[in-house]
């Protein structure tokens, strides 16, 4: 198994991401690297067809050369790459469900189009009905995304409050590795502290996904998702909702947080055990629909 782990290290691109790509580039490579060869080959497939112009997007995104070959994990920042391309700025809401601050859980009347939920069964529907059809762009296009949402809903800040705009009115204090608020911390700064390669971050986050029989992308397990992550905003270790003990209403933090190392600590095994879990729900429809 060990030999298993090392040649199929040695047969991945060498590639630097940029930081606010990782999250997303790591879910993708977790949840492709334990699929069949069949099934792999087939997301190269698939990948093979994003045009050119939509290839140098991602490279540019990414920092890189225009002309570097796409990976499967790469193609899942295409979401981000394109945000701000006519035709596709539409779909910049779809990233993020926010609620109000009384608010425990995500409901459908937060979320009945353009948020995170709902693109999720959107982008689900839009593959299995491209299947049929035949058509590879879109098909293509349908997976760019769906990938891409599943990590943005296990992000916790994407999924939180309407009135601090899902903590990128927070801002980030002492210490911030270059973070200027909450948001951005989670999206970029946690990962980015862990000061580790590539190679060493899949080490640390592979689990074996064998064991996952009953976790699919249905709308009841979406909203299960979403109401996780929301969960984990309203801890304390995180510094987003000022709690009252016998009040569920989450105040908004009103001084900057410091993001010192006692913060990294308490909080990357959060953010780990959520990028571990996109990775599997990511895996599983693969599996089962590629």
């Amino acid at each position: 198994m060990r030999l298993f782990w090392f040649l199929l290290f040695m047969c991945l691109p060498i590639t630097s991401y940029a930081l606010g790509s990782k999250g997303h580039a790591l879910v993708c490579q977790l949840a492709f690297e334990q699929l069949e060869q069949s099934q792999q080959q087939k997301i190269v497939r698939l990948i093979a067809n994003i045009p050119i112009a939509h290839q140098q997007l991602i490279n540019r995104h990414l920092h890189r050369k225009k002309s570097t070959k796409i990976t499967y994990a790469d193609s899942c920042s295409w979401a981000d790459a394109i945000r701000s391309i006519e035709g596709f700025k539409a779909f910049a809401p779809w990233h993020y469900v926010n609620v109000k601050r009384d608010a425990l859980t995500v409901t459908t009347n937060d979320c009945q189009k353009n948020c995170v939920v709902s693109a999720l069964l959107f982008h689900k529907q839009q593959y299995l009905k491209q299947a049929k059809l035949m058509n590879l762009w879109q098909q293509t296009q349908a997976l760019l995304f769906l990938s891409h949402w599943l990590a943005d809903i296990h992000q916790p800040l994407h999924v939180s409050y309407l009135s601090d705009l899902g903590g990128n009115k927070i801002l980030v204090g002492k210490n911030s590795k270059g973070c200027k608020n909450l948001h951005q911390l989670w999206d970029t700064c946690l990962l980015k502290q862990q000061s580790l390669s590539w190679e060493k971050l899949l080490l640390q986050l592979r689990v074996k996904f064998d064991f996952l029989k009953n976790d699919s992308l249905t709308e009841q397990h979406i909203f299960q998702w979403a109401n996780q992550s929301l969960l984990i905003t309203r801890l304390p270790s995180l510094q987003y909702c000022l709690l009252q003990e016998d009040n569920n209403f989450c105040a908004q933090q009103s001084t900057k947080i410091n993001f010192t190392n006692h913060y990294q600590q308490q909080n990357w095994p959060l953010l780990k055990l959520q990028l571990q879990h996109a990775a599997r729900r990511l895996h599983l429809f693969l599996k089962k629909n590629i």
